[in-house]
Order: structure tokens, then C-alpha cells, then sequence
């Protein structure tokens, strides 16, 4: 059940970045700056895991 809703959170990062018109919809066809793309949709994917995470990591 778990590994279903990982696999179904890591197609809806992937979808989304590739409708985001941003920068990383560029860098996801470079693979030279794969490394970062895969950082930016781990940090997504945290945010998705834990909305709170991002005011706590401010606070600091």
C-alpha cells in the first residue's frame, strides 16, 4: 500500500515538473543538471510528505 502511494507520488512529481514552465523543465532534459532536477523533485516531494517542513527549515 505504501510502495502504491510512493510510485503514485513520484509520477504526479514527474508530471508536474514537466507542465512546469519553469527552469526545471529545461534542466530535465539536460543530463548534465539531472542531478539538480532530481533534487528539486526530492524537495517537492518532501513538501508533499510534510507541508510544514518548509516554515520549520526558515525558522532556523
Amino acid at each position: 500500500m505504501l510502495l502504491k502511494k510512493v510510485i503514485l507520488l513520484i509520477i504526479l512529481f514527474y508530471s508536474i515538473s514537466l507542465i512546469d514552465k519553469g527552469i526545471y523543465y529545461h534542466l530535465a532534459y539536460s543530463t548534465f543538471n539531472f542531478q539538480l532536477l532530481t533534487s528539486y523533485l526530492k524537495h517537492k516531494l518532501l513538501l508533499l510528505a510534510f507541508p510544514d517542513s518548509e516554515k520549520l527549515w526558515q525558522k532556523r
